[in-house]
């Protein structure tokens, strides 16, 4: 939220939060980024603090993603922070969305190069041309402990997510910081991962010098061959090895969480990540997918989400946000149809780079997709 969160991106821009579309911008026009500018400056701006202002009385356009959600009655990001955290302006952010780089080891069908290294290839072939990560490289030009120092004191709540945050050195040297500071024992962390990094004892050890962790797992299927497509090249059985493992050793401090990002891929297998975090009596995060929109879930026919969301027992699950009564209000509320024909190309033309296959995966989607 723009009144208590600063995220900084991949690229090195600023923004309100991860699912803002907008980058905050000087009087000239131009936008602000971490390597030219500092943190006091982009907090102090005017725009910021314009954002910060109108956010709970008017529509932003760039926060649309927790509009629409609200619309439907769901609790959204919007909402979930101003809870957390108060909705008036402050002199320092209350909390930090820190993505050092786009250093990944996966490339996800619902990701790009912009947080994944591991894209550029495929991008190339897709697209024609190369990717300019040229815009990416800002952490081997900063001291980012010299940029955040005087803010880490004052943050309630530290996020890192991707690129994957536990193949970014930063990552780390963050956290040895507000451990050896002593500021730890105050903070809150929030960090995703893709789960293909297994989580050392060390690691587990720093986590319990700190207030609270929420350590998401990002998992799109329990259905190994669902999962293997969609986080490609993960591997499902390392995964799911590497979260038994800190179900068995995490600290207190750690809060475990399924994050699901919830698009037409996976949208009707979702009963089964249902029965997976019961199982193990894990919190899940409904991710509903913001972009790409052509891998939008309510492409799919509207009667066919709402009759298979119905038939979930999701009793007793641990919602973190969003739950499966926001999934089928949602769906009514905003049909995208027209974009069935974009989704179908991009996956035939990424089966073809990949030697996958969509038609085979997923049968439901091929059902849908060939009248398109």
């Amino acid at each position: 939220m723009p009144y208590t969160n600063l995220e900084v991106r991949t690229d090195g821009t600023f923004s309100p939060c991860c699912l803002s579309t907008y980058s905050y911008k000087k009087e000239d026009g131009t936008t602000y980024n971490i390597e030219t500018d500092s943190v006091t400056e982009v907090w102090e701006s005017a725009d910021r603090i314009k954002h910060a202002n109108a956010i709970d009385n008017s529509e932003i356009a760039t926060c649309n993603h927790c509009w629409n959600i609200e619309k439907t009655q769901g609790y959204s990001k919007r909402i979930f922070e101003s809870d957390k955290r108060g909705s008036v302006i402050n002199d320092t952010p209350r909390s930090l969305d820190i993505k050092f780089n786009n250093v990944c080891n996966l490339k996800c069908v619902i990701c790009s190069p912009i947080n994944s290294s591991l894209w550029y290839s495929d991008y190339e072939k897709l697209k024609g041309y190369k990717f300019d990560n040229s815009k990416y490289k800002w952490i081997h030009h900063v001291d980012v402990y010299d940029k955040f120092k005087i803010y880490l004191q004052h943050a309630e709540l530290l996020e890192f997510y991707g690129g994957e945050p536990l193949l970014i050195k930063n990552h780390y040297d963050i956290l040895k910081h507000c451990v050896d500071s002593g500021i730890s024992k105050d903070q809150k962390i929030r960090t995703n991962t893709n789960g293909t990094v297994k989580i050392t004892d060390e690691l587990l050890d720093t986590y319990s010098k700190f207030k609270y962790v929420g350590l998401n797992w990002s998992i799109d299927s329990v259905i190994k061959e669902e999962f293997e497509y969609q986080r490609y090249p993960a591997n499902f059985d390392n995964v799911i090895s590497n979260l038994q493992y800190v179900i068995q050793n995490k600290p207190d401090s750690v809060a475990l969480s399924i994050t699901y990002t919830v698009n037409a891929m996976n949208i009707l297998s979702i009963g089964e990540m249902i029965k997976f975090v019961k199982t193990h009596k894990l919190f899940l995060h409904l991710n509903l997918l913001n972009w790409p929109n052509f891998l939008n879930f309510n492409i799919l026919p509207k009667s066919q989400i709402v009759n298979y969301v119905s038939s979930i027992d999701d009793a007793d699950v641990l919602y973190n946000g969003i739950t499966l009564d926001t999934i089928k209000q949602y769906h009514e509320s905003d049909n995208r149809d027209y974009l069935a024909g974009k989704m179908k190309d991009y996956l035939t033309s990424l089966d073809a780079i990949r030697k996958t296959d969509f038609k085979k995966t997923f049968p439901k989607l091929k059902e849908f997709l060939d009248d398109y």
